[in-house]
């Protein structure tokens, strides 16, 4: 799709509606306080890494954004809707990726350890990369934590 199609979808949309619409998303992180949102705000806009520079990387997640956004094609022009994660650590820095990959090991991981606000304590997850046929896949996985 080009830049003057994008601009003209653009101009399709009503700009109040898309501020205030709600969106297919998902964040467990409740912030409360104003140094809380900038770090939420922070890291839903411009997240500190992304997780495909972070492989064999142990985060020690403590919340999860996810949201649907539409990612055109740069061949095609076709438009997909894919899911873009940011992972919280316990340090407050934020991990990005649109993955189905993190999606689906993040269905998993709620599956058996509940919603991240459930959680007594952050998990420790290893990004991964798999290879299927030509594309990349970044899976997680639980990785034992630290002794102390």
């Amino acid at each position: 799709m080009s830049n003057n199609e994008l601009a003209a979808r653009a101009n399709d949309v009503d700009l109040e509606t898309a501020l205030t619409a709600q969106t297919n998303s998902f964040c467990s992180f409740q912030a409360t306080d104003a140094e809380s949102k900038a770090v939420l705000f922070n890291g839903m806009n411009s997240p500190d890494h992304r997780l495909a520079d972070e492989i064999n990387t142990v985060i020690n997640v403590q919340h999860v954004f996810i949201e649907m956004v539409d990612i055109a094609d740069e061949d095609t022009g076709e438009i997909s809707t894919c899911p873009r994660i940011v992972l919280f650590d316990d340090k407050g820095e934020s991990h990005v990726a649109v993955s189905l990959g993190i999606l689906s090991a993040l269905k998993k991981l709620f599956k058996v350890f509940g919603r991240p606000e459930t959680w007594a304590a952050p998990l420790p997850l290893r990004v991964k990369q798999v290879t299927i046929k030509v594309n990349k896949m970044l899976p997680l996985e639980y990785a034992k934590p630290a002794k102390k």
